[in-house]
């Protein structure tokens, strides 16, 4: 149903008809009232999303970056039911789709550059190539690698991202997609770059969440033995 297709995270994702509104439309834009209700039919009719749909969430993040949880949600929706797309939620190590690890490598090179930078940048690695990449993958990511591989020599684990790098290539197996991507790589280039980005804050996030609980397990300790 909806509330399965449109998980992108641990934490339940629950839609409102104005977050959807609001992951289709800008606010100087006219909303489609025949689109929503094509989307309504097709979530209380169990049938196939309208591709309207797919497309005016990618004009908008062509337009602002913005992978918000809405728009995430009503892509992985459209490839889950539309095209039968095995999508689990977070990072999936196993997915060899070439265009899910193109969109892995490009959140890598993103993280390095991000870690590595010693100063704030005009226009960053994903100012300059996130439209691009994911539309001919083929001819932007040497590039890419190009600058994943310069800010790699600056950053202080670079082992961690290596690990992820090498993991990526070995499944890429040697190419990359050819030519004018369409919306479904288009959008299979989004959950691999949003799955991999995210996971690096997760692990994080697991491993704060881990060191707090062992801090509270010594200050109880200690107040045991001040007993």
């Amino acid at each position: 149903d909806f509330e399965d297709d449109i998980q992108t995270g641990d934490s339940p994702n629950m839609l409102t008809l104005n977050q959807i509104r609001f992951a289709l439309f800008s606010k100087a834009k006219k909303v489609n009232k025949g689109l929503l209700e094509e989307i309504q039919r097709s979530v209380f009719e169990g049938i196939r999303y309208p591709a309207d749909m797919a497309a005016s969430v990618l004009s908008l993040i062509n337009r602002d970056g913005n992978l918000s949880r809405p728009r995430m949600g009503l892509l992985k929706a459209y490839l889950r039911r539309n095209y039968k797309e095995v999508l689990g939620v977070g990072l999936d190590r196993a997915n060899s789709n070439k265009m899910y690890l193109c969109g892995r490598l490009f959140a890598v090179a993103r993280k390095v550059q991000e870690d590595g930078a010693r100063r704030d940048i005009n226009r960053t690695l994903f100012d300059r190539y996130f439209k691009q990449v994911r539309i001919s993958p083929e001819a932007t990511i040497p590039k890419v690698r190009d600058s994943y591989e310069y800010y790699l020599k600056k950053v202080k684990n670079p082992g961690r991202y290596g690990k992820e790098m090498t993991e990526i290539i070995t499944l890429m197996d040697g190419s990359y997609p050819a030519g004018h991507q369409d919306s479904r790589n288009q959008i299979m280039f989004l959950m691999g770059f949003d799955d991999q980005y995210n996971n690096f804050f997760k692990k994080n996030s697991d491993k704060t969440v881990g060191q707090a609980k062992e801090t509270e397990d010594q200050n109880e300790e200690k107040a045991k033995e001040a007993v």
